[in-house]
C-alpha cells in the first residue's frame, strides 16, 4: 500500500490479542507469596491448595510450602541490609543475581535472533531469495517452528534443566550461526543459488535453539523480585534499542560478514553462562537462598549454613 494504511493497519490489529489476554487477568490467582506477605495466610492457603492439593487445605503438602514461605520471608526481612535497588548489590548472592539479571536481558536480544527476525527480509536477500511470497512462506512456517519448540522447552525445562538447556541453546545457536556466516559468504563469491538456499535449514535450526533458551530463571528473593523484573526489561529495552537501528545499517555496509559479531556474542554467551549460571532445576523459589545466599542463612543453634532453606524440621527447630 502506498498510503499511511501501510503503517496504522499493522499498528491497529496489534490491539487485537492485548484486548483477547485482558479477560484473562481476572481469571488469574494472586501469587501465594504476596498473600503471605499481606498475612493473608487462609488465602494463600486456598491458592496453593487448588494448585497441588485438588482444593484440600488440609494437605500436608500445602501445610509444608506455607511454612517454608513464611520462614523464608522472615529471613529476607532479616537479612535486608538497604531497601531499593541499592539492596540489589549490597551482598556477593545479590551481585550474582543483578549479573544473571542483567546478562539474560542483554543476551536475549543479541544472540542474532533479532537480526534473523526482524530483519529476515534482508537476510533473505542477501542469499538470492528476492521474491515476496518466498520470504513470506519462509517467515510464516518459522512462526510455527518458534511456536511448537518454545513449547517444547517450557514444557521440559523442569526436566532437562535451565542451566542445561542454556547450554544447549547456545552450542545450537553458534555452530548454526558460523554455518549460515559461511554460507552467505560463499553465495556472496559464487552467486551459486544452491548455496544461498542452503541457509534456509540452517535459520531453522538455529531458532531451535534460540526457542528452547530464554525461559524464565526466578533468581530473586520475594522483596526484589519486582526490581529485578525492571533490570531486566531495561537490560531488554538497551539491547533492543542498539539492535534496532544499528542492524539495518550493519546489514546493508557489510552484509554476511556482520554475522561474525553475533559469533563472537555467542562465544561470550556459551562461557558466561558455563561459569555464572547455577542450576534452579528441582528448587523451589524459597530454595534459591540455598544457591545465592549460603553465607547469609545460618542456624541459629549451630551457627552453620543451612543447606536447604524453610523445610518443616527447621522451622520447628527455629
Amino acid at each position: 500500500m502506498d498510503s499511511s494504511c501501510s503503517w496504522r493497519i499493522p499498528s491497529v490489529t496489534q490491539i487485537i490479542f492485548p484486548l483477547v489476554a485482558l479477560p484473562a487477568l481476572f481469571m488469574v490467582p494472586e501469587s501465594p507469596r504476596w498473600l503471605v506477605s499481606m498475612n493473608r495466610i487462609s488465602d494463600a492457603r486456598a491458592a496453593l491448595a487448588n494448585l497441588y492439593a485438588s482444593g484440600d487445605i488440609d494437605s500436608p503438602v500445602v501445610h509444608h510450602q506455607i511454612i517454608e514461605i513464611q520462614h523464608t520471608l522472615a529471613l529476607e526481612e532479616e537479612n535486608a541490609t538497604t531497601s531499593g535497588y541499592a539492596e540489589m548489590i549490597s551482598t556477593p548472592g545479590n551481585r550474582h543475581r543483578l549479573f544473571i539479571t542483567v546478562s539474560v536481558g542483554f543476551y536475549a536480544q543479541w544472540v542474532g535472533n533479532v537480526v534473523e527476525s526482524y530483519y529476515l527480509s534482508l537476510v533473505l536477500k542477501g542469499i538470492g531469495i528476492t521474491k515476496t511470497r518466498d520470504q513470506l512462506l519462509i517467515s510464516g512456517c518459522l512462526q510455527i517452528w518458534n511456536l511448537i519448540f518454545a513449547t517444547v522447552g517450557a514444557s521440559l525445562v523442569e526436566k532437562v534443566g535451565r542451566r542445561t538447556f542454556f547450554l544447549l541453546s547456545g552450542a545450537i545457536m553458534l555452530v548454526s550461526y558460523i554455518t549460515i556466516a559461511g554460507l552467505s559468504g560463499g553465495f556472496y563469491e559464487t552467486g551459486h543459488h544452491a548455496v544461498g538456499t542452503a541457509v534456509v535449514p540452517f535459520l531453522f535450526i538455529y531458532f531451535a535453539g534460540c526457542d528452547i533458551a530464554f525461559l524464565s530463571m526466578e533468581v530473586w528473593p520475594f522483596r526484589l523480585r519486582s526490581r529485578g523484573l525492571t533490570v531486566a526489561w531495561v537490560s531488554v529495552v538497551f539491547g533492543n534499542m542498539f539492535n534496532t537501528f544499528v542492524n539495518p545499517i550493519a546489514l546493508d555496509s557489510i552484509g554476511w560478514k556482520y554475522y561474525f559479531v553475533f559469533v563472537a556474542v555467542l562465544i561470550a554467551y556459551e562461557i558466561t553462562v558455563y561459569f555464572s549460571y547455577p542450576e534452579t532445576r528441582g528448587h523451589t523459589l524459597e530454595d534459591m537462598a540455598m544457591i545465592f545466599d549460603k553465607d547469609m542463612v545460618r542456624d541459629d543453634n549451630t551457627g552453620e549454613g543451612i543447606d536447604k532453606i524453610g523445610s518443616a524440621e527447621q522451622v520447628e527447630r527455629v
